[in-house]
């Protein structure tokens, strides 16, 4: 888990994801982000990987256009 004590620079900077890669030990290439704000999204757009936005009832008013795919509930990556 990364947290904001662990960085210096929060979203939009993708320096938390940029931390988590190299924990995790995987490239862009490899991983898949979720994120429910603008900022999440941009953030994980600037760290090289794909996005995917999750709609929920506090988040209606972020843009998360930026996002290759949104979602309203996890169901429905399983279904495709």
């Amino acid at each position: 888990m990364i947290t904001q004590e662990h960085v210096t620079k929060h979203k939009p900077d993708p320096e938390a994801f940029h931390l988590a890669l190299s924990k995790l030990g995987v490239t862009p290439e490899q991983a898949l982000i979720f994120e429910d704000s603008n900022a999440g999204v941009l953030a994980g757009q600037a760290s090289g990987c794909d996005v995917v936005a999750v709609r929920h009832a506090f988040n209606g008013k972020n843009d998360l256009s930026g996002a290759l795919a949104c979602i309203d509930s996890f169901e429905e990556m399983l279904a495709a």
